[in-house]
């Protein structure tokens, strides 16, 4: 019986099962001039990608990077950490589009190796589903590095950043824009039930190891609007200037609004539809007009040191609170405090000339 049995063993095949291969796809972006606009276009896979140029040659270099998490996004199907298989491109008459389709995208515009970025044309980025990060501009390095590494970009036309389903995060510094600025932070559909909690920053300030803190401004020859969408939103503006006004509109979901050492040309004007509470805060900010319709939430308005020839301020259901100091209204204004009447505080050095207050205590 024994003997019997162990012949049986030995007679059974021993077989080694392949297992799925879970590794991850790296990311392959395509980089092409096509009549003049430099085209850039992503896959479904989490990309990479850094836009560098080089002023001396009036090129442009598409260089893949590693997203967090993922692995190196190639170029036109080549591995650009390579130097030998560096994608660049001349003949840029017309601008740059970037389509960064689905995944978790990582864009850098402008590198430590340019310090003068030249768009002719319109800037268009599209970072498409997935919870991207986006950087136009540069200020310096890392934190605590001797000496600021900035990168300029200038854009002769217009500048589109459409963000996406997702939450997503945009930066931008160190930029000058000819025409339009266009913030859309969430899909544009008109329905804003599934959208994602987006940041907005103008972080224009760096300062070095041993050193100063050195101001890297953006500033918009046109008009500029901001589309946050739904979801909990944050906006931050500082050393921020749009020479044709400015308009920024939050859909559901709470606001965080921040505006600092700032200009705005004509009128300044924010709509807040919906959430829950929205936190605005306006320092040092000088605007022809500035209109705020905050909506139904619980809203804190804080403004200070600041100068408009107009104020309206309309909130609506809510305990809201409004605080004023230090703030000069030349001409004339409208204080709302909603049905619900909100609390108004006046700090120390106000002159709000012809500015009527009502519905509030």
């Amino acid at each position: 019986m024994r003997r019997e049995r162990s012949r049986s063993v030995q007679s059974k095949l021993l077989c080694v099962e392949k297992l799925e291969d879970r590794s991850l796809m790296a990311g392959n972006v395509t980089a092409a001039v096509q009549a003049g606009t430099l085209v850039i276009t992503g896959d479904a896979s989490d990309n990479g990608v850094t836009v560098d140029y080089i002023q001396a040659t009036n090129t442009f270099q598409v260089i893949g990077t590693t997203p967090a998490g993922g692995t190196a996004t190639t170029i036109n199907g080549v591995d650009t950490s390579v130097p030998a298989n560096a994608q660049n491109f001349t003949g840029v008459t017309k601008g740059v589009t970037i389509n960064l389709n689905a995944g978790n995208d990582t864009l850098a515009f402008g590198s430590a190796t340019s310090s003068t970025f030249v768009v002719v044309g319109d800037l268009r980025i599209d970072a498409g589903l997935g919870n991207d990060t986006v950087a136009i501009g540069r200020n310096g390095n890392n934190a605590g590095g001797a000496t600021p590494i900035e990168n300029e970009v200038n854009v002769s036309k217009a500048l589109v950043v459409n963000l996406g389903l997702g939450n997503d995060t945009l930066d931008i510094t160190n930029t000058t824009v000819a025409k339009n600025m266009t913030i859309n932070a969430d899909p544009i559909t008109g329905v804003f039930t599934a959208d994602g909690n987006d940041i907005v920053r103008f972080p224009t300030t760096f300062t070095p190891a041993g050193g100063v803190l050195t101001n890297f401004p953006v500033t918009v020859g046109g008009k500029t609007g901001v589309f946050m969408g739904g979801g909990a939103d944050t906006f931050n503006a500082l050393n921020f200037t749009s020479l044709k006004g400015m308009y920024i509109e939050d859909q559901t979901g709470d606001f965080t609004f921040d505006m600092k050492d700032s200009r705005v040309a004509g009128e300044f004007h924010m709509r807040k539809n919906g959430g829950t509470t929205s936190d605005i805060e306006f320092d040092n900010f000088n605007a022809g007009t500035i209109r705020l319709n905050t909506g139904n939430a619980v809203d804190n308005i804080t403004i200070r040191d600041s100068i408009f020839a107009r104020m309206y301020i309309t909130t609506a259901i809510g305990n809201d609170q409004i605080t004023i100091g230090n703030t000069r209204v030349t001409k004339l204004g409208i204080i709302d405090g909603g049905r619900s009447k909100a609390n108004l505080t006046q700090e120390a050095g106000n002159v709000l000339r012809g500015v009527v207050k009502i519905r509030t205590y």
